[in-house]
């Protein structure tokens, strides 16, 4: 089935699109704040990884009804965020904000 994004080739509308899937592709991700030492960020992005693909998480994450497809790494997440997310321009995220405050 092919998706919704391979019909969109306004760009504006692509980056708008992108915005509105952010939550599905980050999911549950765990944040720490600023300045964690890099031996403490590597260590909790191996457990939560760990964890997620624990059959004890998964049983219960389906059993609650929630999609449990293949986890991102917490490097993956890092990339998305500084590559995609963070690269926006100001108007397409006022425009989502925008479209996001009205639902």
């Amino acid at each position: 089935m092919p998706l919704l994004e391979s019909y969109i080739t306004d760009r504006r509308e692509r980056a708008l699109l992108e915005l509105l899937s952010a939550p599905q592709h980050l999911g549950l991700a765990m944040i720490a704040p600023p300045g964690v030492p890099e031996e403490l960020t590597r260590i909790l992005r191996r457990s939560d990884l760990n964890m997620v693909n624990g059959k004890d998480y998964r049983d219960e994450a389906i059993k609650r009804g929630f999609d449990v497809g293949r986890p991102n790494t917490g490097e993956e997440l890092a990339d998305y965020v500084a590559n995609k997310l963070m690269t926006f321009p100001a108007e397409t995220i006022r425009e989502y904000r925008d479209y996001v405050e009205r639902q």
